[in-house]
């Protein structure tokens, strides 16, 4: 038998340890493989890729609530976790068979997409059952960069598999469907969840119940000044770094004329800076502030697209792309470094997995928006991709601004 220290201990492990399985399927499936399938081997377009992430998106956007309203009523993370990370790898395994039809694919990818996001509502929320005011910072900065394990994977995949050995990328979504159920397998079984609800008539009750906990939640938010302006300015920042990761691939094809080969060494060199800043990001959260250190994440993500726009509008080296995949490693951990935490110390007790469930909506409205703008710029004008990028520089800087409306980030206690 465990102690609870030694308990707690091996909780925080499965919980790190989920978020390479998470970050493997969004850098290595959503953000290069599956892009570079639709586009290199079945011949699709940016519109084929971006329209079934915004049918996806619409989906999450309309259950995500009602996911984290079932996630503060039930009190189970990890089975909501584990039953949504199954459902997604059973899809992106079969996708990675031989298919000949492109719809047949584009469903299944959407099919994943759809539970990784819910497992992630579950996931966030498990947050504050691990961590205190005092090192809540740290420990998300740990899964981050620890996190980043996953993107190293994805690129020798695409590196060594993919470009050294000929491997199809229907393979490679095998291999990364294997990995991320084996990573997902400690949090089913090891993470200490809160108590469960005792009463014989919870499951009887839950959908009555979920609904009146999604009701007042919507109250909440509404009535919050600082969630309300947090939620829109989330809905902003990840129209732009939602989107701008998932298209990175096909930027750089299309518009930059750059290989498959050298996206994915950029990529790992951003992964590489990825890791120790996911981490250092953790600590500087926990000294600055969460609220100054999302700021600080969002001035160097307006930078980077900024630069995303003037390379190819000026005819700079592609050498620079070095630079850029320094600068998005050191930033791209920041983010939900910080913003996690911010959303923790504004929620109230009772109402986190609402919260979240609100904070994923937004999140994937965002997405849903930008994707379904990116596909029809980038296809219907010239310079349409560099147009598209500019929304999402616009967006960052709206959302930079929100950020700095926020003026009171909270005296949540976590696990004191």
């Amino acid at each position: 038998m465990l102690s609870s220290k030694s308990s707690n201990r091996v909780s925080l492990f499965s919980w790190v340890l989920y978020d390479v399985g998470n970050t493997i399927f969004f850098t290595g499936i959503v953000g290069l493989f599956f892009p570079l399938w639709v586009v290199t081997e079945m011949e699709g377009t940016d519109s084929d890729y971006g329209f079934t992430l915004s049918a996806s998106m619409f989906v999450v956007l309309l259950i995500a609530p009602f996911v984290g309203a079932v996630c503060d009523r039930v009190r189970n993370l990890k089975y909501g976790v584990s039953a949504c990370t199954l459902i997604a790898v059973f899809a992106i395994f079969l996708a990675g068979f031989n298919i000949e039809i492109l719809l047949v694919g584009l469903v299944l990818f959407g099919v994943s997409f759809i539970f990784m996001n819910m497992a992630e509502i579950f996931y966030n929320s498990g947050l504050s059952l691990i961590s205190t005011n005092q090192n809540i910072g740290r420990i998300g900065g740990i899964a981050i960069g620890i996190g980043y394990i996953g993107a190293l994977v994805a690129v020798l995949i695409g590196v060594v598999g993919v470009e050294h050995y000929g491997y199809d990328y229907g393979l490679s979504f095998q291999i990364i469907a294997g990995f991320i159920l084996l990573v997902s397998i400690p949090m089913s079984i090891f993470f200490k969840d809160q108590q469960k609800l005792s009463s014989k008539h919870a499951f009887p009750a839950i959908g009555l119940a979920t609904l009146r906990q999604f009701f007042a939640g919507v109250r909440y938010i509404f009535r919050s000044p600082s969630i309300r302006i947090f939620m829109v300015a989330r809905f902003w920042y990840m129209w732009a770094i939602g989107v701008g990761s998932s298209f990175v691939a096909l930027y750089g094809l299309d518009t930059l004329g750059l290989t498959s080969f050298q996206i994915e060494m950029i990529l790992l060199v951003g992964v590489i800076f990825a890791m120790p800043f996911g981490m250092l990001w953790g600590v500087l959260v926990d000294r600055l502030g969460s609220k100054l250190c999302l700021q600080l994440v969002l001035t160097g993500w307006a930078i980077v697209f900024l630069l995303a726009i003037m390379v190819p509008l000026f005819n700079w080296s592609t050498e620079i792309w070095w630079l850029f995949g320094i600068l998005v490693g050191c930033l791209y951990g920041g983010l939900w470094t910080a913003d996690r935490p911010l959303l923790i110390s504004l929620s109230p007790e009772g109402f986190l997995g609402e919260s979240f469930g609100f904070y994923s909506l937004m999140a994937r409205f965002a997405y849903l928006v930008g994707t379904f703008v990116w596909a029809i710029l980038s296809d219907t004008f010239a310079q349409g991709q560099i147009m598209a990028v500019g929304t999402l520089f616009l967006s960052t800087l709206i959302g930079l601004a929100c950020v700095c409306m926020i003026s009171n980030t909270g005296t949540r206690v976590i696990n004191k």
